[in-house]
């Protein structure tokens, strides 16, 4: 149980600090009403194929962004 505990922890650790975060927008074609949801996944695609699986009936991915590093924000990197 113990051991259970600790390698959910480290896979929490590991998907917040190394894997980026996607914000995605969800609409309702019943309601016509959109929800946002954030994951993290390795790549765009990942997200979309891991969000789809928990879509409910009637819903549908209307886009996909990265929350991590939005558009227009400029990161320092360091090169050797």
């Amino acid at each position: 149980m113990l051991e259970e505990k600790k390698h959910s922890l480290l896979v929490n650790y590991l998907k917040e600090n190394t894997m980026p975060e996607y914000l995605i927008k969800i609409g309702n074609r019943e309601d016509k009403k959109t929800k946002k949801m954030k994951i993290f996944s390795g790549c765009p695609h990942d997200a979309e194929t891991e969000m789809k699986q928990r879509l409910e009936k009637g819903e549908y991915i209307i886009s996909v962004s990265n929350n991590s590093f939005p558009m227009g924000q400029y990161r320092a990197v360091r090169s050797h």
